[in-house]
């Protein structure tokens, strides 16, 4: 897995490469790991690793990394919304 720092390299290597990929306006989804996420936002915001254990991120959360006009955004982090009107189900036969 690698420290922090060098995954944070590679997130971020990766994010350019998408970013410089995606013609004006176009969006990408990227379905990935807490620490992948950890790495996007300290790229968005062009931390280092000290941000990496203050972002919290929670299973099936969205975290939103922009560019606009040459910019770094972070746009919204750990949002969980969408799943609040799941709704578990559990059947115990007897």
């Amino acid at each position: 897995m690698g420290s922090f720092p060098n995954r944070r390299d590679r997130v971020a290597a990766g994010l350019d490469d998408l970013i410089a990929e995606l013609v004006e306006g176009a969006e990408a989804v990227v379905f990935t790991h807490d620490a992948v996420v950890r790495g996007a936002v300290a790229w968005a915001l062009r931390t280092g690793p000290e941000i990496y254990r203050h972002v919290e991120v929670a299973n099936c959360s969205i975290t939103t990394v922009g560019v606009s006009v040459g910019v770094r955004k972070l746009v919204r982090t750990n949002d969980t919304a969408h799943l609040a009107s799941l709704v578990l189900v559990l059947v115990l036969e007897p």
